[in-house]
């Protein structure tokens, strides 16, 4: 059993909890250790979307410098196949 729950989480859901967490605490109507505890699941929320958004961020990366390299490509058949004449 994994020891992170947020795991199982969309990331719209995690964003929900977030905001859910800042809104308890905003009220002001939480002892100390209440807000504590709200204050310690919101930073667990954060960091699993933070970690989430660092993966779809490398993932863009990778699909962007794919597709750069595929235009350089197109753009210069010459160089990349050098059986091609010019006209």
């Amino acid at each position: 059993m994994s020891n992170n729950p947020e795991q199982g989480l969309t990331f719209e859901d995690l964003m929900k909890g977030l905001e859910d967490c800042v809104a308890a605490i905003e009220e002001g109507s939480l002892s100390l250790d209440e807000a504590s505890e709200i204050y310690q699941q919101g930073m667990d929320l954060a960091v699993e979307a933070s970690k989430r958004l660092a993966s779809q961020e490398l993932s863009i990366k990778k699909i962007t410098d794919n597709y750069e390299k595929a235009m350089r490509e197109i753009q210069r058949p010459s160089e990349a196949h050098p059986d091609v004449e010019s006209e």
